[in-house]
Formats: structure tokens, C-alpha cells, sequence
């Protein structure tokens, strides 16, 4: 069986460490995988991964999937700077998307409720 079709973020953690990033990246890596797609961390790594995508001028298929863990530890793979340059790139990507979130109008439904 192939761990990595059960646990995609397994690849990515073992990607990251055979290319020298250290085991903070990690780490917020295995966070992030039990995040669902709607919230802000996992929007944030998503962003990061694909403004590296096109920083690095990669493959556009390397992001075909914002969720493909494959495809994170490949653009990650390139990325010339520092373990720490890496993670702020990402929480300055999740400072982005909280103050999206927090200028978005909120639409609430307000449906009459009928008199029983």
C-alpha cells in the first residue's frame, strides 16, 4: 500500500526533510493537514505555494490541485532562501487573507421565519 495516497502530507514532510528544510516547516505542514480548504491557514499555505509557483517561474501543472501535497514539496524543493524566509513568506500570505477576510462584507440570510 502507498502511504502516501493514505497520507499525502507524509510526502511532503519527507520531501522537505531530503531537501534540507528543517523540521518547523514541517511541522506546519502536518498542521495544516487537518485544516479544511475554507480556513485561513490552509487558504495562506495555498497562496504561498502557488505566488512560489509563479516567483520561481515553475510549471504551472506543479499547482493543478491547490491542495496537492506532491506538488508543494516539488515548488517548495526550489525555493532559494532560508527555512525562516519560508515561513514568514507564508504568515505574511495568512496576514493577507485574515485582513481580506475581516474587510468581506458578511451576508447573512434573512429569511422570515412564519408564525406557527
Amino acid at each position: 500500500m502507498d502511504v502516501v495516497m493514505f497520507n499525502p502530507s507524509f510526502q511532503v514532510a519527507q520531501s522537505l526533510s531530503n531537501h534540507s528544510i528543517s523540521p518547523s516547516w514541517v511541522d506546519l505542514v502536518e498542521h495544516l493537514r487537518e485544516r479544511s480548504a475554507s480556513d485561513p491557514q490552509m487558504m495562506a499555505f495555498t497562496l504561498t505555494m502557488r505566488r512560489l509557483r509563479r516567483d520561481l517561474e515553475l510549471d504551472r501543472r506543479l499547482v493543478h490541485d491547490p491542495f496537492c501535497q506532491h506538488c508543494a514539496a516539488e515548488i517548495v524543493s526550489h525555493y532559494p532562501g532560508s527555512e525562516q524566509d519560508l515561513i514568514n513568506l507564508y504568515f505574511r500570505n495568512l496576514n493577507e487573507i485574515e485582513r481580506g477576510l475581516r474587510n468581506m462584507p458578511v451576508h447573512r440570510n434573512h429569511s422570515r421565519i412564519a408564525a406557527a
